[in-house]
């Protein structure tokens, strides 16, 4: 997820800020062909760009987009607030997820067996064929709970 920086230049309409982040895609992506020789796959809700057998795909969010979407006039001229499911979406994407895998990295970089530890929880459950049934991010976020809170047993760092 990368995020877009507010400014005036970004249109105050919700449809015509889809228009401009798809075309924002297509510029990324023959940019990543013209100069990196890199192929990717725009499209309206995201970039796929390959690159060495990996896919990665880009999500670019705003603070803008959120905010056309939840506050909205109504014919009297008030403001009321909407909320939808992919409002909740993109707040979650843009806003709490970032501060989600920074606080991971962060244990991530303070406990050296924290990713192997993880590496073998998430493999186990995938022998059990129980990874399937539960958000990998959940699964981190257990064993940095674990770490972060080893009582009975002391941690090493």
């Amino acid at each position: 997820v990368a995020s877009l920086e507010v400014g005036g230049k970004w249109p105050n309409d919700l449809e015509a800020l889809k228009k401009a982040r798809t075309l924002y895609y297509l510029d990324l992506s023959q940019a990543f062909y013209s100069q990196l020789n890199m192929y990717s796959k725009p499209s309206t809700q995201y970039l796929d760009a390959f690159h060495e057998g990996l896919v990665f795909r880009i999500h670019l969010e705003s603070s803008k987009e959120i905010n056309l979407m939840k506050y909205k006039v109504d014919e009297q001229g008030k403001q009321i607030i909407v909320e939808s499911d992919e409002i909740e979406r993109l707040q979650f994407f843009s806003q709490i997820m970032p501060l989600v895998t920074t606080s991971l990295n962060t244990i991530n970089n303070e406990y050296l067996a924290y990713s192997c530890s993880v590496r073998v929880a998430k493999r186990w459950l995938a022998c059990h064929l129980l990874l399937d049934h539960l958000n990998e991010i959940v699964i981190d976020l257990i064993a940095a709970f674990v770490f972060l809170h080893p009582y009975p047993y002391s941690s090493s760092q």
